[in-house]
């Protein structure tokens, strides 16, 4: 029984010094949410703005049975703003909207939270 218990101790005492240390995690790639460091505070070009206007039309039109009068004013608000008269992308969106401001949109898919981060938005 002792040699036994001697052994289980052996394979205990090596499976547990056999283990690898843990890997460290590469880095996060960069994506359209995410802006390169030291970059959060530049604004967005023609094309981030485009696709950042897009991103939140889709919320809005797919927002399921999310509806407030507060929503619905919003959504509409901002789909008369990006293609109808005004002119969202070059105005709104390239003058103020920043690489933290555009993470802020993409982290979310609740247009409540959509217009929470359109209200940090300095304008």
């Amino acid at each position: 029984m002792r040699l036994v218990r001697t052994i289980l101790f052996a394979i205990v005492v090596s499976a547990c010094g056999a283990k690898e240390p843990p890997r460290a995690e590469p880095p996060p790639t960069p994506t359209a949410t995410t802006p390169p460091a030291g970059d959060a505070a530049r604004l967005l070009d023609h094309t981030e703005c485009e696709t950042l206007a897009k991103w939140m039309l889709d919320k809005c039109e797919n927002r399921g049975n999310t509806h407030s009068s507060q929503i619905d004013r919003w959504c509409s608000n901002l789909l008369h703003r990006i293609t109808g008269e005004g002119n969202w992308v070059e105005n709104e969106c390239m003058a103020h909207i920043r690489h933290i401001d555009a993470t802020c949109f993409h982290s979310t898919e609740s247009v409540r939270n959509l217009m929470d981060c359109e209200s940090m938005v300095s304008h």
